[in-house]
């Protein structure tokens, strides 16, 4: 794959300013990235701004966001906002800047990392890296993050791995010239004339990298030659008095037009650096650049050029510098050696070195393992009103189960948390989690169903949001605005793929992506197959249980109680043995409806879903207006009336849990004529049913077939079931490949855990201390494992008050002590009456509560009456009564 398939856009982390480094190492990179993908340029210029701002540049696809320097979370909030409206998931992070991009960097967990390792940062330089260690020590925590390193010369590739700690796949792709665009410009310049005062230049930064007494020592040494500078000057000592010199001429700040052409029109270019380790594991980018200008070049020592002695000769003094000069001066014009220098430039071009790098990275990319990291994983579900039902239980039980990742399940719906002391997103610090699952179970299209806290918490989070979502016809537009609020990077969706335009469109949702999912899978329960008799001992021809369901859902929620009442109609009066109703009354739950499934030939079925989207509930309000007008109206009316010119928008066809169920039952199938999901083959897996019933003479002679019903049962199960393609544990690895493959980072935090136990009479008591969660390799973080009250002091850091965390673990150790009056009916009326009270005036009211009960610990002359008669009152009470109460007030 292209880096275009790979990445969706280029975000390079550094710490230029773009306007002011023209033709620097990040300009050849970002031009050349630009020409496949969009390219960000983050550039913090080390100031502090109110709001990041983005800007074009100069070159098609490259904008500057420029930030602070130092993000902040209100910075990192805003730059994923742009990345969502950008549509950008996928994105290649391309760091130079290892200090300031840490929080950016760990709010991207699908970006691949890369390093442009373009100094050596590990090696002291004289007088030039201020604050090396501080520096070093950033490049090296950053190595540890990364995936892959492109470095630009041997010696800084080996200072990283050796120095820094790097482990990691890299590429030595050295720092090549723009040879195309400086060729371009020697070819309209004439040639210097050998008869003119000579020239030696020196293009780049003017600053502590800069020898300042070797070159007051060449240039004094040399008053025939003129030395010119260009480039950004930073004022120092050695710098003034090399200006002072008759032959120096400072150009100042050039465009690359104007510093090729001098460099064109030069005699000799010069690198006249500081010597020491840091220097000769560079490779300055001016050094080729002279090359493409055709010129000789005299440097000090570089590792990296040393083996191109054609092209450049060494001095370490100043007068080694005059007497290379000299030497190299006549061979300016020297046509074969201008080609020579024309060859050798255009052969370390950087489309050349871009190239190298470019292969390099999706190669490293393609053979990044997928597998084998384990991830956190959160799942936010319905604890209260859901669980019960056997298909979403087994749904979430499954990532438990089956998952290689570590799952925490957390409930999402305020129901469960109107009992929390304060908001579920004060309470919860997601940041420990890979990854946020929002499960089906937690209806974003219900309004109210999903807590706003839990939600504001989602939104915030920086790791992976995913969401599965079902029934997708009903309150669609509020489901949407949660989605729009949460940001998911990945939604599993029962709209198939070629109707997700229309429901979710890109200009909304463009930075989500949508793949397909079932609605259920195979039942896990063991002791399911006790239940399926042999079929030559199944007198019961049909078993069926439907229901009527409201007009909004269409013709195929229609076809649920069509299916039933005319099979049922036509079995009676062909005096069939068959149990099929389409009353709410005779439903059947739990192992009752396995046994009931078990012990028939057949069931019947249609496709689940429905095919009317009701955006706004508008339409479902309209036909219960007309409903409620006239209590017998037809569905045929209202879906002529209303339902007609929305029915079939997306085709939401879908195959039913129920299906799994009776394939694994070994009951046999009639089904209206439909596709199911692609999961059955009719006459393979299931008995055809027209719709019109015209063919029931021939579903029956197959129902008195025992040989057919049996083959056909043992295909669906050897194909549904046998395979297991359509198991639990096949969905689980699917999504854990899934979420594998997009979180490239994973979260280095390690979970613990202290272990309470509720006894029988509601008591709670510490069953195990601070343990790690799951299999944990070496010794604890915190020295031994600790008990609950050692935990509290242990963990906190220093400066840091516990506050109402301790006084949770006080209140925890209390009831340990003394018992719980939990399960008393006294306990549970109040405790139901205080929750029907609204949370904001509960928490009010715990304030004034708090603050008598302090007051009623100073001296009396101090209180207000009212104080005062409460505290006279409060020390009436038996003691045990008042730690109950202060236990309570302090929750």
């Amino acid at each position: 794959m292209g880096v275009a398939e790979t990445f969706d856009a280029v975000l390079m982390l550094t710490w230029s300013d773009w306007k002011n480094e023209p033709r620097s190492n990040r300009y050849h990179y970002a031009t050349r990235f630009a020409r496949s993908l969009p390219v960000l340029f983050f550039q913090h210029c080390y100031h502090q701004r109110a709001d990041i701002s983005i800007e074009p540049t100069e070159i098609d696809n490259i904008d500057i966001v420029n930030v602070n320097c130092g993000l902040r979370d209100s910075d990192v909030f805003q730059i994923k906002k742009l990345l969502a409206a950008r549509g950008i998931k996928r994105p290649l992070l391309w760091i130079y800047d290892s200090m300031n991009y840490q929080a950016l960097m760990d709010a991207l967990p699908t970006g691949y990392r890369v390093y442009h390792a373009s100094e050596d940062y590990f090696t002291h330089s004289h007088d030039w890296n201020e604050n090396h260690e501080l520096v070093a020590s950033s490049v090296k925590s950053l190595l540890s993050q990364v995936n892959f390193m492109v470095a630009c010369t041997e010696g800084v590739a080996e200072a990283c791995v050796h120095l820094g700690g790097y482990k990691g796949k890299y590429v030595v792709v050295e720092n090549g010239c723009d040879a195309e665009f400086f060729i371009g410009i020697l070819d309209q310049t004439s040639l210097p004339d050998a008869a003119t005062r000579p020239i030696a230049v020196f293009q780049g930064g003017i600053n502590q990298r800069l020898d300042y007494d070797l070159l007051h020592n060449l240039v004094s040494a040399m008053p025939d030659w003129e030395f010119r500078f260009c480039g950004r000057s930073v004022p120092s000592a050695g710098w003034e008095r090399l200006q002072s010199l008759d032959n120096v001429t400072y150009l100042g700040e050039l465009q690359p037009e104007a510093f090729a052409a001098e460099m064109c029109g030069a005699t000799a270019g010069i690198v006249p650096f500081v010597q020491d380790s840091w220097i000769r594991n560079s490779l300055p980018l001016k050094s080729y650049e002279y090359v493409a200008c055709g010129l000789p070049v005299v440097s000090v020592p570089i590792t990296a050029l040393m083996r191109d002695g054609n092209l450049f000769a060494f001095a370490t003094d100043a007068e080694t510098f005059q007497s290379e000069l000299r030497r190299l001066a006549p061979t300016r014009n020297d046509p074969e050696l201008l080609a020579e220098r024309r060859s050798a430039a255009i052969a370390r071009s950087y489309e050349k070195r871009f190239a190298s790098a470019y292969n390099a990275i999706l190669e490293a990319r393609a053979g990044l393992p997928s597998s084998g990291r384990r991830l956190k994983v959160a799942i936010f579900y319905d604890s209260m009103y859901s669980i019960h039902v056997s298909t979403i239980f087994e749904h979430l039980e499954a990532f438990d189960r089956y998952s290689r990742h570590q799952v925490t399940y957390i409930s999402a719906t305020p129901s469960f948390w109107s009992q929390a002391n304060g908001e579920p997103e004060d309470i919860l610090d997601l940041s420990i989690f890979d990854v946020a699952v929002v499960h089906y179970s937690t209806r974003l299209s219900v309004v109210g169903h999903l807590d706003q806290s839990i939600a504001n918490a989602l939104s915030r989070f920086n790791g992976l949001k995913v969401l599965y979502i079902q029934d997708e016809y009903e309150g669609t537009e509020i489901a949407r605005n949660w989605m729009d609020y949460i940001r998911f990077d990945l939604v599993y969706t029962c709209v198939p793929l070629s109707g997700v335009e229309k429901i979710y469109p890109a200009y909304r949702f463009g930075y989500t992506e949508f793949l397909p999912t079932l609605t259920g899978y195979v039942p896990e329960a063991p002791h399911i197959d006790e239940f399926a008799l042999p079929i030559e001992d199944r007198s019961l021809l049909i078993a069926y249980r439907g229901r009527k369901l409201h007009p909004i859902y269409g013709t195929l929620g229609q076809e649920k109680y069509q299916i039933g009442v005319e099979m049922k109609a036509i079995a009676v009066l062909s005096q069939l043995n068959v149990d099929i109703e389409v009353d709410d009354s005779k439903r059947i739950y739990g192992d009752d409806w396995y046994r009931f499934m078990g012990s028939a030939r057949a069931t019947l079925g249609t496709e689940s879903g429905s095919n009317v989207f009701d955006f706004t509930g508008e339409l479902k309000k309209e036909l219960d207006r007309l409903q409620a007008a006239n209590p017998d109206v037809s569905f045929d009316e209202l879906y002529s009336r209303v339902i007609a010119p929305h029915e079939g928008f997306v085709r939401m066809n879908q195959i039913s849990p129920k299906v799994f169920e009776a394939i694994r039952l070994r009951t046999a199938l009639i089904l209206f004529e439909g596709d199911y999901s692609g999961v059955l083959t009719p006459d393979e897996h299931f008995i055809v049913l027209k719709k019109d019933f015209s063919n029931f003479g021939e579903v029956l002679s197959k129902l008195n077939d025992i040989p057919f019903l049996r083959n056909l049962t043992q295909k669906a199960y050897d194909d549904i079931v046998g395979s297991g393609r359509y198991s639990y544990r096949s969905f689980v690895e699917s999504f854990d490949a899934d979420v594998s493959a997009r979180v490239l980072q994973k979260n280095p935090n390690s979970l613990f855990t202290i272990m309470m136990a509720v006894t029988r009479n509601g008591a709670v008591r510490e069953a195990l201390p601070l343990l790690p969660v799951g299999l944990y390799e070496g010794p604890l973080p915190v020295g031994a494992p600790l008990r609950l009250a050692e935990t509290a002091s242990r963990l906190t850091p220093p400066g840091v008050v516990v506050g109402d965390a301790s006084t949770r673990l006080e209140a925890i150790a209390f009831e340990t002590a003394a018992g719980s009056p939990r399960r008393s009916i006294a306990y549970r009326l109040t405790r139901r009456a205080w929750r029907i009270i609204p949370r904001s005036v509960r928490y009010r009211s715990l304030n004034v509560t708090r603050k008598i009960m302090r007051d009623a610990q100073s001296p009396d002359d101090e209180l207000h009456p009212v104080t005062t008669f409460v505290k006279g009152i409060w020390h009436l009470m038996p003691v045990f009564l008042r730690k109950r109460i202060a236990l309570m007030i302090k929750r």
